[in-house]
């Protein structure tokens, strides 16, 4: 066909060639919005003939400046008043990727169903927006050539009760869009994305912020710093929920049109995580200092808190050498004198009120309440 545009007429004869096929709906991606040199009046009569036809309607900017916020509406010709008009325009998000779809604008002071929704004519979701589903294979949309419809080279059977839309997808058009999954695709292709997701009940909705709230305090209490017993168990706790995270979404995409808004959940996951690190790095090493580092036991800087913390109750202060400490360590060695220093405590430990010190390699201590005559019994109900 040469050149672009085409002459009007050629469209008319492919609205003809269509309806003659038997097809149900036919929409144009393609701007009739202003008088041609020719051809109007038998593409009006097509479209009149064929009484189910779709032209678009849509905004743009007056002027490509910058910071120009005029926009100018444009709507089909007059003489093809017998058409259906669809809304087109597509909004990318700030990145400059489409992720959503209108189900109708807000074009020239009224509401505009969208190309798709009347395509599809489905129309529940009102002005709503709604996520295409990006998991349909838009490869698999059959794809005839202008052309060939035309001339009548396509079998009917191949057209019969079908839904058409007629756009351009050559890239010096420059009708093409960012999208999720697919890269760039052209415009036409993301109508028919939105309409066949329409048409499969997969146009999917967001989650509520009432929902993304709920799970961020679920996960705040769930994830709450705390003292741990076992790294390698939080660990494995906190996989298991930041695993859930993530495939909950997909799971719930994959069984209904819904998309939860997840960001926010791993976030709060992530941050709740890095926040009990912390706790649990300052209390392993406020642990180190107050703990021997061989035997595990409470060292001497515990035991003068809790003897400035005994106030005026009365208390005496014991410490026991163990004799020969140095022959002892080096004939059956570290380990298993620190097992035996911990044995010593646990069975002192069983006689006392409070903790067993370790203040010194070969010294433990403890505070015994009470008066020397309890005190000195205790030691004869000791047997080391």
């Amino acid at each position: 066909l040469q050149s672009w545009p085409w002459p009007r007429q050629y469209h008319a004869q492919l609205v003809s060639q269509l309806h003659r096929s038997g097809a149900s709906i036919i929409a144009f991606d393609v701007d009739f919005s202003a008088r041609s040199g020719g051809g109007d009046e038998e593409l009006a009569a097509a479209i009149r003939e064929a009484g189910h036809v779709i032209l678009p309607i849509f905004e743009q900017r007056s002027s490509s400046r910058r910071h120009d916020q005029n926009l100018l509406s444009s709507r089909p010709y007059a003489a093809f008043d017998d058409a259906w008009v669809g809304g087109v325009n597509i909004f990318p998000d700030d990145d400059g990727v489409v992720r959503e779809y209108p189900a109708a604008t807000y074009i020239d002071g009224a509401i505009q169903p969208s190309i798709a929704t009347l395509l599809a004519e489905k129309d529940e979701l009102g002005d709503r927006s709604f996520q295409p589903d990006w998991a349909i294979d838009a490869d698999r949309f059959p794809r005839l050539s202008f052309v060939d419809v035309m001339h009548g080279r396509v079998p009917e059977s191949s057209l019969r009760g079908k839904r058409i839309l007629v756009g351009a997808t050559a890239i010096e058009l420059g009708d093409r869009y960012a999208v999720p999954r697919y890269g760039v695709m052209p415009g036409v292709v993301i109508q028919a994305l939105a309409a066949e997701s329409l048409l499969q009940g997969r146009a999917i909705q967001r989650s509520s912020f009432l929902v993304t709230l709920v799970g961020i305090l679920l996960l705040a209490f769930l994830l709450t710093p705390r003292p741990l017993d076992s790294l390698l168990r939080y660990a494995a706790y906190s996989g298991v929920i930041v695993g859930t995270i993530v495939a909950a979404p997909l799971v719930a995409q994959q069984l209904w049109a819904i998309s939860i808004d997840s960001a926010a959940w791993l976030f709060t996951a992530t941050a709740s995580v890095g926040v009990q690190s912390a706790v649990e790095a300052r209390r392993r090493l406020r642990l180190r200092d107050e703990l021997d580092a061989d035997s595990g036991l409470p060292n001497r800087t515990l035991l003068e808190k809790a003897i400035n913390g005994a106030g005026d109750k009365p208390s005496i202060l014991i410490a026991a050498a163990i004799e020969r400490f140095d022959a002892i360590r080096d004939g059956i060695g570290l380990a298993a004198t620190n097992e035996m220093i911990r044995n010593v405590a646990d069975i002192v430990g069983k006689h006392v009120d409070g903790d067993v010190y370790r203040i010194a390699p070969d010294v433990l201590a403890w505070v015994q309440n009470g008066e020397a005559d309890a005190t000195q019994q205790s030691f004869k109900d000791m047997q080391l």
